[in-house]
């Protein structure tokens, strides 16, 4: 400790004699930071919830490499009858304004240009269903018939009832410049496939996507009729949405979180200097976290939303202590550089050891296999690092060159009646210890029961508000086309030309047979495509069109003939089912939208049944962006028991040290993990699941609860060491150290229910149970903790 004084005695010397040097110094570094301003980049993608070498990303990108991306855009379409010829006159016209208009749309899939596989004997003929236009009366029933008729048009073109059909946008390539317009933010890359296979498609940057959105809405408006309704589905207008959203809630989040601690500073000090000054110091911190960010290659996510509220009520709470000790000294008649000298080494070394430990917990992230979770960790802890140096070397530094003034009130004392309820629990819980651990004891137990039935869960649609467009696009897909997300499965037969194989394709038919309309696990799929609907066309075409030849031919040259002539017809959906070497194949599963959780048992039943069918011919691999989400939701338990692991790790050690006890040191963790344990519980309560933004709610509540946990120690174990007589040093530290304890969870509660005002009901949901957590770590504080100490060192009063 003294070591620690004497550092902070050069500190104060140094920002006391030569300030605006110091001033000059920081603000250059600051503007160096934020020069990364300009290299941040947007994602909002399902691929950056997993870090790059994650195996189930890495197969996803080969998927991507070998067929193509699955990334599209699904316009639904309802009216009295899809196959009219007033309907198709119209989803043509629809059709022609998207391929000539949309930008970066490789492809326009719809009913009038679906395939339309037809022959003779020796010649095989693939065209769009509605070719030749008008079609006369006689061609356009053979052509309604076939797509009734069809099982590949089956609610991927045409509805069960006949009145909705799709529009399938395939996005191309990504060929645009590296250039970034998304308001200064660049779209994370996508990874490359493994070394062998060929280049993966790129998908839209996030400039590309706002030109197609904004592109595609106008469109939509144009053709929109009430007996022609249109309505937009798929993962890019959804991400679109998120990205907008990030970038309206980034500034407002910031906005609304300076008002609300303006007000608080306010209330608190009564002088406008000790308002502006920590805030400065906390919004150049900020920035230069986000700086920070580009400079490194962080990409901005959905979490990047808690990043402003989160670091500026942290870093005003180490302000409001330095501060607090610093009018005091001034109050009690010190000089300005005297008392500015004492404040950092008062407040100074609990102000550290608060910032390290909650850098400590957020740094737990970073074991996760979530990759947006791990990010956050790492930016957080960085971000609460940068507040700590404001706070201790620009903030001196600015209290150094501003004018004192007078004193009238007592700055960072609080009303009255706050002060005399702080000593009086502080009191209750030193007068009488047992009965107070034996209520928290009670209290945990029933936390416990509700901690435990909470509920898992991974719903980006969730996250929309109910009457969002594109909630609404998604819920009436499932509702009216059978489901709104694919998932694909890849069956590698292990030798080139394998999937060739009649005996193989057989199978594969009967596998695809027994996919449509299966459902398991809350999840159900309308239909599966794959390599055995081309095998079966092209035979009954090559065989006269009579349906007794759609089956799989049954000797290995005819397929290979037979699947040769369809790709030299020029179609290329041959491609998009099968890779170049014939070895693997692709089927993709339409399907309902559902919670990610139960992604993983519809697979497994999905998995137990290729057994049955197919067995030992190939191996089964699943993955998709739909997949992708399911293995984000898999490894979210995983990540919660490492970042809470992680953290605890690294805090025990931390508090001991500090506390330079062993058994204290322990002890001091309760107060620090109950209130974890009962904002847990109130999820439960309020119907809140755990996804991957209350995932952060353990691991941030823990390093915000050790902090005041702290500053309380570090009082108490002065005044005990002083006085002798521990509920005298409870009630004092309460009195003196309380009132910033106080004063620095009210900025922090509101500061996270600046997050109610968000767009998105997963950030709402975290800033009330963190604000719960927040406050329940107060009252442990300040109730429990006495308790506790009392305890430990003995209730007799010693010499005063």
């Amino acid at each position: 400790m003294r070591r620690a004084h004497a550092i902070f005695g050069t500190l104060a010397r140094v920002v006391t004699r030569r300030p605006l040097p110091v001033v000059m110094a920081t603000l250059a570094l600051t503007a160096f930071l934020v020069s990364g301003v300009a290299s941040l980049r947007l994602d909002t993608s399902v691929e950056s919830f997993l870090r790059r070498d994650d195996p189930v990303r890495l197969a996803y990108d080969q998927f991507r490499s070998r067929f193509g991306t699955d990334e599209v855009i699904r316009l639904g379409i309802r009216s009295r009858d899809a196959l009219s010829l007033e309907s198709l006159t119209r989803v043509r016209a629809l059709h022609a304004e998207l391929e000539r208009e949309l930008p970066y749309v490789e492809e326009v899939e719809s009913l009038v240009s679906a395939r339309f596989t037809h022959g003779t004997q020796d010649t095989l003929f693939v065209e769009d269903l509605f070719e030749d236009w008008p079609p006369d009366p006689d061609q356009l029933a053979l052509r309604r018939d076939y797509a009734r008729a069809s099982p590949i048009y089956r609610n991927t073109l045409l509805s069960e009832d006949g009145r909705s059909t799709v529009i399938t946008l395939r996005v191309a390539k990504h060929t645009a410049s590296d250039e970034d317009a998304l308001a200064g933010f660049e779209d994370d890359p996508v990874a490359g496939p493994t070394d062998g296979d060929p280049p993966a498609a790129e998908i839209l940057r996030g400039t590309e996507v706002r030109e197609l959105m904004e592109a595609l809405a106008p469109i939509v408006a144009r053709h929109q009729r009430p007996d022609f309704e249109i309505w937009v589905a798929g993962r890019i207008p959804m991400n679109f949405s998120f990205a907008q959203t990030l970038q309206r809630d980034l500034g407002r989040f910031a906005a609304l979180s300076l008002v609300v601690i303006g007000a608080v500073l306010l209330a608190l000090f009564r002088r406008v200097s000790r308002v502006l000054l920590p805030l400065l110091c906390v919004v150049l911190s900020l920035a230069s976290t986000f700086g920070l960010m580009g400079h490194l290659g962080f990409p901005v996510t959905l979490m990047s939303q808690i990043l402003p509220s989160f670091l500026l009520a942290v870093g005003v709470g180490a302000a409001i202590h330095l501060l607090s000790t610093f009018d005091l000294r001034l109050r009690e008649g010190e000089s300005r550089e005297v008392a500015l000298a004492n404040a950092l080494r008062h407040a100074g070394p609990p102000i550290v050891m608060t910032a390290l430990t909650t850098a400590g917990s957020l740094l737990g992230f970073a074991f996760t296999r979530l990759a947006v979770v791990a990010d956050f960790g790492l930016v957080a802890a960085s971000g609460v690092m940068l507040t700590l140096v404001y706070c201790l070397v620009l903030l001196p530094s600015l209290l150094a060159l501003t004018p004192v003034g007078s004193l009238r009130a007592a700055p960072g004392s609080a009303p009255t009646r706050p002060v005399r309820v702080l000593v009086g629990l502080g009191a209750l819980g030193s007068h009488h210890p047992w009965p107070v651990v034996a209520g928290f004891a009670a209290l945990t137990a029933l936390a416990l029961a509700g901690a435990l039935q909470l509920r898992l869960s991974h719903s980006p649609l969730e996250w929309m508000p109910a009457d969002h467009p594109y909630r609404h696009g998604f819920e009436r897909t499932d509702r009216e086309l059978g489901g709104a997300m694919t998932l694909e499965l890849v069956l590698d037969t292990g030798a080139s030309g394998g999937v060739e194989d009649p005996g193989f394709l057989a199978s594969l038919d009967a596998f695809q047979g027994a996919l449509r309309g299966f459902e398991a696990a809350g999840v159900q799929a309308s239909n599966a495509l794959g390599l055995a609907d081309i095998a079966k066309e092209t035979h009954r075409a090559l065989h006269e069109n009579r349906d007794a030849y759609y089956r799989v031919p049954e000797q290995a040259e005819v397929v290979a003939q037979e699947l040769l002539l369809f790709e030299n017809s020029g179609p290329d959906e041959l491609e998009r089912v099968v890779d170049s070497e014939f070895r693997r194949a692709r089927v993709t599963l339409l399907v309902d939208y559902a919670d990610a959780l139960y992604y993983g048992p519809f697979l497994d039943t999905v998995a137990a049944r290729f057994d049955q069918v197919i067995g030992e011919r190939a191996a089964l691999t699943a993955t998709g962006l739909t997949f992708l989400a399911a293995a984000s939701f898999e490894v979210l338990l995983d990540s919660l028991l490492r970042s809470y692991g992680a953290a605890l790790a690294f805090l025990v050690p931390l508090m001991i040290l500090f506390l330079r006890s062993l058994p204290l040191g322990l002890l001091s963790m309760l107060p620090n993990l109950l209130p974890i344990l009962f904002a847990l519980a109130f999820m439960h309560v309020a119907g809140i699941p755990l996804d991957v933004f209350t995932l952060l709610i353990g691991s941030i509540g823990i390093g915000i609860a050790v902090d005041d946990t702290i500053h309380f120690m570090h009082g108490f174990r002065r005044e005990h060491a002083r006085t002798g007589d521990p509920q005298l040093a409870v009630r004092t530290t309460l009195a003196t150290t309380g009132r910033a304890m106080l004063v620095t969870s009210i900025v922090l509660i509101a500061g996270f229910l600046v997050f109610t005002a968000a767009s998105m009901h997963n950030i709402v949901g975290f800033g009330i149970v963190t604000a719960v957590a927040v406050g329940s770590a107060f009252l442990c504080d300040v109730l429990l903790a006495p308790a506790l100490v009392t305890l430990f060192v003995g209730r007799r009063p010693g010499p005063r």
